[in-house]
């Protein structure tokens, strides 16, 4: 991206990753480990063991956290200097998902068929929800300590199937709001990109012709 000469490089991706980040959690935390692992992963087998006991088959909070800490310091701080060494700046979105506490019953069955997230056991809505809001809390807080732009899209978005497709792709009404929500927040910093373009333009000795 770089090679186009931007301004500002925009990330709004972490689905691709969950996967990994929470298999690195389960084995960091030694959740297979042992005769509990082995019942463990025996009981994620069961649909209804899995909606009884959802927090058994999630990896702790403090190891997802350390992962996606893990990932902010080596993913998004060689993006954030190889940017401004190019001129340009990088900002970091929270990533928006289907909200579990305002859809549907129907809604929350279809979102439930369409992923397989969690390595253990086939993730609900609810799970995946509890999932993105580490990530987006955990880059927050490192968009804070770093000086990264960071941008709120999560914290502004909210919509079920009117607006996903499934856990991560966006309807035309989606996007058009994400767009909105981004818009919004960088206007500032847009804004003093053109001023200082024109002070640096003005500044500039036009030759006589």
């Amino acid at each position: 991206w770089l090679a186009l000469d931007p301004d500002l490089i925009i990330h709004y991706n972490i689905v691709n990753n969950m996967p990994g980040i929470l298999d690195n959690a389960i084995r960091k935390s030694g959740m297979r480990d042992g005769w509990r692992g082995r019942v463990r992963e025996l009981a994620a087998k069961s649909k209804l063991l899995t909606c009884l006991f959802p927090n058994w088959f999630r990896p702790p909070e403090a190891y997802v956290a350390e992962e996606i800490k893990v990932l902010a310091n080596v993913c998004f701080a060689k993006m954030a200097e190889q940017a401004q060494a190019k001129g340009a700046a990088l900002a970091v979105a929270s990533f928006a998902v289907p909200d579990v506490n305002s859809i549907s019953s129907c809604e929350r069955i279809y979102f439930d068929y369409s992923f397989h997230t969690f390595p253990l056991a086939r993730a609900t809505t609810a799970d995946y929800n509890w999932a993105m809001g580490l990530y987006n809390q955990t880059v927050r807080e490192y968009c804070q300590e770093s000086g990264v732009l960071y941008i709120p899209v999560a914290e502004n978005f909210s919509g079920g199937v009117d607006t996903f497709t499934d856990i991560c792709h966006m309807r035309l009404r989606g996007i058009e709001l994400k767009a909105r929500i981004m818009a919004d927040h960088l206007e500032a910093f847009v804004r003093g990109r053109l001023e200082r373009y024109r002070e640096e333009s003005s500044m500039q000795v036009v030759s006589p012709m």
